[in-house]
């Protein structure tokens, strides 16, 4: 009987300690790589309502999630595209479209001028 009772306290003994360095081993994991902290890329600009370009090292990149200024800005750039797709996402408010954009350097300086009138 006290041989099983030494048994169990070390048995607990080890799985106190377990749980103990897995929870620091996590603590240190956050303090060093916070994986909840988003990195922003300041050579982000805002055109219009939730409509970003950035700059990138061959063009620039246009993520827009308004269908309005996403028509806009088809309705007139659309030629000067490189490529473009969308895809759905979801959030609480239901379903939307985020479109992605890339043109080159060029028209992407164009199309940040343009923006400040018509958007």
């Amino acid at each position: 009987m006290k041989k099983n009772t030494v048994i169990i306290a070390l048995w607990i003994i080890a799985l106190i300690g377990a749980f103990s360095l897995k929870s620091n081993a996590q603590l240190v994991q956050k303090l060093e790589y916070p994986s909840d902290i988003s990195i922003t890329n300041d050579r982000s600009e805002l055109l219009a309502d939730e409509t970003t370009i950035t700059d990138t090292k061959t063009g620039a990149k246009i993520e827009c999630s308004n269908d309005k200024v996403h028509f806009k800005l088809y309705e007139k750039w659309q030629h000067t595209f490189i490529r473009y797709s969308w895809k759905w996402k979801k959030d609480r408010h239901g379903a939307y479209k985020e479109y992605s954009i890339t043109v080159s350097k060029k028209d992407g300086d164009l199309i940040k001028e343009w923006a400040k009138t018509n958007l």
